[in-house]
């Protein structure tokens, strides 16, 4: 097995591994995952616009696929306090006190 390995490229070595009946995979880096035919043509890596920048960057998606309960990215992460203003008025924090938090470098 080494000897082939040495020789073939990964996914070669893995489909004529997985072709012959033997169970082998890839270890990819995570370059590789995103330009893997396999993962592309499963929709895994996902374009999420960054409005605050102005582009588009490309995130893994779902690392697998369920057909009833599928789930995908929506957005980009938020921002470090981005939704400070939610989650604190939830919590019943005024606006004067949230004022204050941030004056003390608390958020």
């Amino acid at each position: 097995m080494n000897l082939i390995a040495g020789r073939v490229s990964a996914y070669d070595l893995f489909f004529g591994a997985q072709s012959r009946g033997i169970a082998l995979g890839v270890i990819y880096s995570p370059e590789e995952v995103m330009e893997d035919r396999h993962f592309i043509d499963r929709g895994f890596p996902t374009e999420v616009e960054h409005e605050d920048i102005g582009r588009t960057i490309t995130y893994p998606g779902a690392p697998y696929k369920f057909g009833k309960s599928p789930w995908r990215i929506q957005r980009r992460a938020p921002h470090l306090g981005e939704h400070n203003e939610q989650i604190f008025g939830s919590l019943g924090t005024t606006a004067a006190e949230l004022t204050s938090l941030r004056a003390d470098g608390v958020i």
